[in-house]
Parts: C-alpha cells; structure tokens; sequence
C-alpha cells in the first residue's frame, strides 16, 4: 500500500530523478481525477432522468476500470523504467557495474536488506545518511527494472533505545557506536546507529557502521553481491614477521599479542581469508591470491616455495621493503634477520630467503648495494614534492607522495591509466620505498603502476641510516636525479624457468613432446605469472585504513590518501574481480553552499597561517626560557665546579660541597619547574588561540546555515502568496467593472 501512494514517485522527484514510472503515476492519476471530475460536473444533466441510477453504475465502473488501469499500467512501467538522474552530481546514479550485479542476480535467491538508521546524526555523517537512502532505493529500482527482487527494509529516525535498535542489535548485531565529531566549534562524543544487514537464503553480511570516508555504493555491491554468490573467493595471506593475521610476537625477552591487521579485516568482507604456512608446496587453484609482505624474512625453503607458486600460476601480491618505518619489527631486505630471543638469551642471524630468486622469476630488479651474508640492501627512493605545507615540519623527501601533481610529470604517468588497478587514483604515500624496473630482454609484460616525477632520484641504503640517525640530511646527500622511477608494477606472463627447467632435462624427444603437451594442458600454463610487486610495507600501515575512514580528523591536512584502495584494486585484479574497481572509482559529487566553502576554506588558511605563528611565538617563548634558565645557573654550575676541583685536593670540607651541591640541585629543580610551566602556558595559549579562529569559523557557518534554512522556509511561500493576491485583485476589479458608483457605496 505504501507503494501505490503519491510519496514513491515524489520522492525521485526529490532526489533529482525523473523516471518514466513517477510521470506515467502523476499523468495517469491526474487523468483518472480529471474524468471523475467531469462525471461529477456532468451528472445533473442524466441524474434526474429514468436512466440515472443505471448511468451512476455505467460512470463508476468506467473510473474503476480507469483506477485498475493507471495501477496497471505504473507496475508495468516499475518494470520497464527509464530513469534520468539530472543532478549535477549524478549523486543517484549506480555505476555500471553495479547494473551488471544487480542483472546477473539470481531470481531464485532474493536480497532483503535491512538498514537502521538513528534520528540523531552528526552533520559529518549527514551526507553518507543520505547517500545510503538515496542508493538504497535506486538499488530497489534497478531491481525491478531488471525483474529481481531486493527488498529493503528502511528504519528511519529510530531512537537508540526503541525496539528498531533493539531488533538491530540482537537480530543483526548492529550497536550504536561512539565517534568524536566536531559540531559548532567544540569536540563532542556522540552515538549513532547507521549499519545494514543482508540476507539471502542462509548468507547473511552485516555493515555494523557505514563511515563517512567509505563510499556506501561500494560498501552496498560488495555486501549484495557476497551473500548473492553464496561461496566466497579464497586469499592466503603469507606468514611472515609482518604478521597480518596477528600472533604472538617476542619483545626481547617476553611475549606478546599482535592483533589482527586491519587490512585483513576489510578484505573479510569480501573473501575467505586464511593464513598460509608455507611449510608445504602451494599448487595453482589452491588459493584465488595470495598476499606476501616482505616474503625475504621466510626461511629459505618456505621462500623457494613461495617463488615456485608464483611460477605455477598462483597470483600473488607482493610487498617487499627496504625500511619499513611503521612496523620496525619487520627485517628489512638488506639486514640479516634476528632469532627471538629466549629465557636462556637471544640467538644469532637465522637464514633468510634469496631476493633474488624472486626477482629472477618476476624478471625485475632493483638498484641497490649487495651486502654480507649474501643480502642485497636496494637504494631509497626520494622526491621533491609535498602537497602538505604543514607537514613541513614533521616529513623529508623520503615520503613519496604519488600525485598526478608532482613536478614534471606527465598525465597518467604518476599513477599509471594503462592499468585498472591505478586507473583514476588521485594520491597515493609511499614511504622509505625502493624502486623496481624490468630486465632487459624480458619475457613477461611489466607495467609500472606508480611512478616519482622528475625531482626525484635514489640513496644508498646507508646514508638513509645516517639520516635517520639524524648525522645527515637529504638534501645533504643528494648528488644525482632519476625521474620517472616506479615503486610498484604488475607482471604478467608465462614463466620462463618452467622452459629452462624443461630444456635442461636429458630424456628423448618423446619424452620431451609429452612434457610439453602436460605443460600445455596444465591450468599453470594456461594462466602464467599474475602479480603486483610494490617496493614498500608501509603504504599498508593502518594509519591509512583509518584515514579512509575517517578523513577529516586532521581538518587542516585534508588528506587525499588512496593507499586503500591502491591496494583493494591490486587484490581484486588478481583475483578477476574487477567489476569492484569499477564501483570503488564511481565518485558522486555533492554539491555544496559556496558561501559556507568558502568561509571553511579562509579559516583552514588562517588556522595553517597563524598554527605557524604561533608555534614560533611558542618556539622563541620555549628559547628565552631556556636561556634564562641556563644564565641563572651558569654562575652557580662555574662555583659548583670550582669546588670540586679544590674538593679533591682536600682544601674543601665534603659538607660545604655537599651543601653546594644541594643548593644547586634545589636551584636547578626550581628553574625547571618555572620553564615546565611556561611551556604548558605556551602551549594553553597556542590551542586557545587556533580554536579561536576555528570556533569563529564555526560560528559563521552556523549563521550562514541558518540564514539558508530561513530562506529555504519563507521564500517558497512569496510566489503562491504574490499570485493569490494579483489573483484576487483582479477578480475583485472584474466583478465591480459593471456595477453602478451607486450600488458600491
């Protein structure tokens, strides 16, 4: 019944749609009222005469049969719909794969979703609110159109304790969650129930929260399309020191717990993910990828099995650094690896897989220097380029950002177009990265994914310890440029060792032909090596996942990271799901009150101007107290010193230096306490100060909102009024033009 109302068709209406089922609705009803309408007018023309109640009937049973055409013909079109977004944004349209989901569902298996949405949202996730109702029903939609069935069931404005959120919680497991949000210039905690559930025969997939920095298209195919398949695509994630899967990790001497990476987290929602001990072989169709994260820390038997399954056709990705920063308790290439150390003491170096046994198979190399024990430690990429001015401080040309942007690049190049993975991508941080190139006369095809720009070159993996160290700086050491270096590309093809393994056998040429012809059959050399290589562990930090989702809680940074997504795309290459990439790159555009942009544009300015201000006041301020610390203590520390120089000829008494000494200790601990607590004044100041502005930001947009919803409010209603009153007039004016000046007194 809710359905067949006037609220379904308005609402595409309202959301920027117009659809050939909301006009037919609006144009057939209206037709229906019209004719009831002129039957009612008409009827005192047959209602007196002997045939009037025969008439009456006749009259009614036509508007029926008029009523029972217009539903007919509105369910007809819901069928057949022809839906235009005219938004700007294209903000309710699906992206094409989506449609192609939605039509290869099953008739048989219907899709019900359940989504709980709280009365009480905070203003950062209005937009997601609104994106997920809006997507919901063009989800609804699209289904009709193509005769499948998803069901949705929208609860809307629900309070956190009323029985909707009940049934989400003991149902579906969707709980309010708590985020720190900023509203009206302060932070504020605040609750909100905003998940979905899927169903469809036995799967079931739930969204306990859509974050505002996910798009909820992607989030609404991959959970459709899980529980619509029934059976899930397996990833085997590598056990290595990265430990992904979590585990137990040796702190020196005690254990600990490491927890689960949130990567394996999100790759969960969409496929069966297990941990591979490499201590057997891995043969091709076992796993649909595989994820290795800095693979030279297996042993070398579990690293020559991890090599073979590249070259029997197991697709892999591959992350290998020659620093990793976020997680140190990774070994990085060049260093000999630690044993763990014990209740009886640490042990020496343990064996390490060869570098270079998978470099060869992938047919790709990487500058660098060889070391001891066999190690190969690969140079350091650097760029000059930091879209971030204030991360000046905090960063050096280590970090590598990227970006289509970067100086002397050309587009397309940073972040390649000739592949999906990278196709779109706007920024992605790589850092203390190596680079990678193909062999000469390589067999497989390498294509670069991500590349530096043109200030942009390598050092050696010992100087970048020196700067780490602090006993140098890049700048310092850079002595060459080499533009246009990539961190990361994909290689494709059929193994060659396979052939040389073939070659170097002695049998006859029978036995030769046979092998070929097994070869030939086997489902390895059909499909060949399938993999991404990417020279850095740290674009994966879970730093990233919680930019993604939550991108503005560094307001003044406004972060592009798609470290994400670089690496959801790659996975899904491998694994021939690409439809996902297409959906994760379909980007509506909200628009968006220029006035309030504006306002929040000069405030982040100002707060990024004045943020450096105040850190030099705050500088200088820390500096001049410190001097004067020292200046006070000077004279007393020269004293100090002098007696106890004269103290060990025995010319002083030990108490007259002891109480010189707890004079001075009693000094010191007093002027450091004074300088303690002007660096906390400081510091109060400079916080007051950039919430100052902020608040004031904040202020004025909140003005410039309600001005908005003001004007939204009473404008509409000027028109209808301004037309009433000319309406009025005039008739006023018409019935008076023939009465006498006698009669109107």
């Amino acid at each position: 019944m809710a359905s067949s109302g006037i609220a379904r068709p308005f609402d595409d209406f309202g959301r920027g749609v117009i659809s050939l089922s909301a006009v037919g609705y609006f144009v057939l009803v209206a037709a229906v009222a019209l004719y009831a309408t002129m039957v009612l007018i008409g009827r005192r023309h047959w209602t007196g005469g002997k045939d009037g109640n025969t008439m009456a009937w006749h009259y009614i049973a036509r508007v029926l049969a008029l009523i029972v055409i217009t539903a007919g013909a509105v369910t007809l079109f819901r069928n057949w719909d022809y839906r235009k977004d005219l938004t700007e944004g294209k903000v309710s349209s699906l992206a094409g794969a989506t449609k192609t989901l939605i039509q290869e569902l099953d008739t048989d298996r219907p899709i019900v979703i359940d989504a709980f949405i709280s009365a009480d949202i905070p203003e950062i996730y209005a937009r997601t609110r609104y994106e997920l109702i809006n997507l919901l029903k063009e989800f609804r939609s699209e289904a009709a159109k193509r005769n499948r069935t998803i069901e949705i069931n929208l609860y809307d404005n629900i309070e956190l304790f009323s029985e909707e959120a009940a049934l989400a919680s003991e149902r579906f497991g969707i709980e309010p969650v708590t985020r720190m949000v900023r509203e009206k210039g302060s932070f504020q905690q605040k609750e909100l129930i905003l998940g979905a559930a899927f169903r469809s025969g036995l799967e079931k997939v739930t969204v306990p929260i859509f974050e505002y920095g996910i798009p909820v298209e992607y989030e609404l195919v991959r959970s459709i399309n899980t529980v619509a398949e029934g059976t899930r695509k397996r990833i085997g994630i590598v056990s290595t020191d990265a430990r992904l899967m979590g585990g137990v990790v040796m702190q020196g001497m005690s254990p600990s717990q490491a927890p689960k990476h949130p990567l394996v987290e999100e790759l969960a929602k969409q496929y069966d993910v297990e941990e591979v001990d490499l201590g057997a072989p891995v043969t091709a169709g076992m796993f649909d990828a595989m994820i290795a994260v800095q693979p030279s820390t297996l042993p070398p038997d579990q690293f020559s099995r991890l090599v073979d399954a590249i070259k029997v056709g197991v697709p892999v990705a591959i992350f290998e650094d020659p620093m990793p920063v976020f997680d140190q308790s990774i070994t990085p290439t060049g260093m000999p690896k630690q044993s763990p150390g014990s209740m009886f003491g640490g042990g020496g170096p343990v064996p390490k897989g060869n570098i270079h046994e998978l470099w060869d198979a992938l047919e790709i190399e990487s500058p660098g220097t060889p070391g001891m024990q066999g190690l190969f430690s690969s140079d350091l990429v650097w760029q000059q380029f930091n879209p971030y001015p204030n991360l000046e401080r905090n960063i050096n040309e280590l970090w590598i950002f990227i970006d289509e942007n970067a100086p002397e690049v050309e587009e397309g190049e940073a972040l390649s177009e000739n592949s999906v993975i990278t196709s779109k991508l706007r920024q992605v941080l790589c850092l203390y990265a190596a680079s990678v190139r193909a062999k000469d006369n390589s067999t497989l095809k390498h294509t670069k994914l991500m590349s530096t720009g043109g200030r942009s070159g390598l050092l050696a993996f010992n100087k970048v310890q020196q700067i780490m160290q602090g006993a140098t700086t890049v700048a310092r050491e850079i002595d060459s440029v080499s533009p246009g270096l990539a961190v990361a590309m994909t290689i494709e093809g059929a193994a060659a060792a396979t052939a040389e393994k073939a070659g170097d056998d002695d049998a006859d040429k029978d036995d030769d032909a046979d092998k070929e012809a097994e070869k030939a059959e086997s489902p390895a050399a059909a499909q060949g090596i399938k993999a991404v290589y990417v020279a850095d562990t740290d674009i994966m930090s879970p730093v990233f996942l919680q930019i993604r989702a939550d991108p503005k809680q560094a307001a003044d940074m406004r972060f592009q990271f798609q470290n994400v997504t670089f690496i959801l795309n790659a996975i899904d290459w491998l694994t021939g799901e690409t439809d996902f990439i297409e959906v994760r790159k379909h980007e509506p555009i909200f628009a968006s009150l220029r006035m309030i942009d504006s306002v929040k544009e000069i405030a982040s300015s100002n707060v990024s101007k004045r943020s450096k201000e105040f850190q030099d006041e705050y500088d200088e301020t820390v500096r001049e107290a410190q001097e004067k610390m020292d200046t006070e203590l000077k004279s007393l520390r020269e004293e100090l010193e002098k007696l106890q120089k004269e103290s060990a000829n025995g010319r002083v008494p030990p108490d007259k230096l002891q109480a010189k000494v707890q004079a001075f200790q009693t000094l010191q601990e007093r002027e450091q306490t004074r300088l303690e607590v002007k660096i906390a004044k400081s510091e109060r100041d400079r916080e007051q100060k950039i919430g100052d502005i902020q608040r004031e930001a904040d202020q004025k947009v909140t003005w410039i909102q309600n001005q908005v919803k003001a004007a939204a409010v009473v404008l509409p209603c000027i028109p209808p009024l301004i037309i009433g009153v000319i309406v009025f007039a005039s008739r006023r004016l018409r019935e008076r033009e023939n009465i006498s000046k006698s009669r109107l007194k």
